[in-house]
């Protein structure tokens, strides 16, 4: 049987080579994936064939119910200028993307609000195997950087399992059952000092009833959780079903309550914080196994820089 039609899960799900071939693809086999333990890997393949709009089990409330937030998935210029290309890229992406989601997941919590992950930019694919420095493994037919899966970056099971932050896979938006829905509607919030190339394009914008296109809401960096509800209250944005912001790296600055602020650290970050946490955005397993000196192979887990913890206290 051609591979290319009768895929593989890295074929298909990672390297995205059919699509990019416009092949006509019969089946998928979502193979291995990065979870901890059975469970953990159960939830990463089903979240890989949620990204790519391939599992169908999910109810219709699933699309429908509340409201989302979400960000753009552009890497500014400025995060890669100046960085050496291959993991040294990939460590500095991938903790843009830490903040970032970090930023994201707050604001998503202060406005009551789904989030809707973005894509994510990598430079370095992720195996068991040895893959540095070259980043892809032998023989593949990956193109760096790519859109990588979401347990390349993150546990999936402590997101899906979690009844603190609710959350929607990359690619949500373009799922054909979220598009059939009823939802149209979408608030443009663009945060001062944000990148350009961040913004929305107009080619994303075309299948949605923009509902201020004409006047967007410009977003003072900096804002505590009561100031971002506000804002959003007084644009007359609190029931468009969808938020999209810019890049909002620098659009929260943490919870007025401490209680509030301090549980929500330690569930992204842990109670250390750090690249040590055991939150959400944990990056404790990444990677691979090197040559060991007596044969076979060594692990050589990689960690990357994770966002600090908020403190109200320094907002302006």
């Amino acid at each position: 049987l051609p591979a290319g039609q009768f895929t593989h899960g890295h074929l298909y799900l990672v390297s995205e080579v059919p699509q990019r071939l416009g092949l006509e693809v019969f089946v998928v086999h979502a193979t291995y994936q990065f979870g901890n333990g059975r469970r953990g890997q159960a939830a990463g393949k089903k979240q890989r064939l949620r990204e790519h709009g391939l599992w169908m089990a999910d109810p219709d409330e699933y699309f429908t119910r509340g409201k989302f937030l979400v960000y753009s998935d552009v890497i500014p210029y400025e995060v890669k200028q100046g960085v050496l290309p291959g993991f040294p890229t990939h460590q500095t992406v991938t903790a843009y993307h830490f903040r970032s989601m970090f930023a994201a997941a707050a604001l998503a919590q202060a406005l009551g609000r789904t989030l809707v992950l973005p894509r994510w930019e990598c430079h370095c694919d992720r195996h068991w195997t040895p893959i540095l420095p070259g980043c892809i493994m032998a023989n593949s037919d990956l193109k760096l950087p790519f859109h990588c899966p979401m347990d390349h970056l993150l546990e999936v099971l402590l997101w899906t399992d979690s009844d603190k932050i609710s959350v929607r896979e990359p690619g949500f938006l373009t799922n054909p059952r979220f598009l059939n829905s009823n939802i149209t509607d979408r608030a443009i919030v663009v945060v001062n000092g944000a990148p350009r190339e961040t913004f929305p394009a107009p080619s994303q914008l075309d299948k949605w009833k923009v509902v201020n296109m004409a006047n967007p809401l410009f977003w003072e960096p900096g804002a505590n959780d009561q100031q971002a509800r506000q804002r959003i209250i007084q644009a007359g944005l609190d029931d468009v079903p969808v938020l999209e912001f810019s890049s909002l790296e620098k659009a929260f600055c943490g919870f007025v309550d401490s209680k509030t602020e301090r549980q929500f650290n330690h569930l992204m970050l842990g109670a250390t914080g750090g690249d040590r946490g055991n939150g959400l955005l944990n990056s404790l397993s990444w990677c691979c196994r090197n040559a060991a000196p007596k044969g076979g192979y060594q692990p050589s887990p990689v960690s990357f820089s994770m966002p600090k913890f908020y403190n109200h206290n320094m907002c302006k």
